[in-house]
């Protein structure tokens, strides 16, 4: 198993904390011990989380959050709106899921602020067409979407 099959499970806790729908298609073609893994990590390990967000003005390093993945709504005071093109998901600063997508102006928080659930729904379209295609290739190839999955990781640059 490489290092980037390692992580499908931690790919699949996020879906299940961000987007329950997409987890439950993804679920139903991975192995059980994925499942096993993803069910722990996402009830054990919802503040282990970080974003790289790449926009303009930030397309070098990125900007680093914190994400929020719980339910109760947080008070952010002040907003920076950007041009957003590219996210890194982190869990315990392994990267898990490079995704770049058509530019979008996004309100990102500012100063100590996380990422909460607003943010992934505005994205939630180019992470439904990245992890469809990953399916797809998966069934096509007759290959394991955590095999899928790895190939997707290896191929990104951002």
């Amino acid at each position: 198993m490489n290092v980037e099959s390692a992580h499908y499970p931690k790919l699949l806790a996020f879906l299940q904390l961000f987007y329950p729908t997409l987890y439950e298609k993804l679920s139903f073609y991975s192995e059980k011990p994925d499942i096993v893994g993803a069910n722990l990590i996402s009830s054990n390990n919802i503040h282990s989380y970080r974003a790289i967000v790449f926009s303009e003005g930030m397309m070098k390093e990125g900007e680093s959050f914190e994400i929020y993945a719980g339910n109760a709504a947080l008070s952010v005071y002040s907003w920076d709106w950007r041009w957003v093109f590219a996210v890194k998901i982190y869990f315990q600063e392994k990267m898990i899921f490079p995704i770049r997508f058509q530019q979008k102006v996004i309100a990102l928080p500012t100063e100590r602020y996380p990422l909460s659930k607003i943010f992934f729904k505005i994205i939630q379209r180019e992470f439904e067409d990245v992890l469809e295609k990953i399916l797809e290739l998966s069934i096509e190839e007759d290959t394991s979407v955590r095999e899928s999955y790895s190939r997707y990781l290896i191929s990104v640059k951002l």
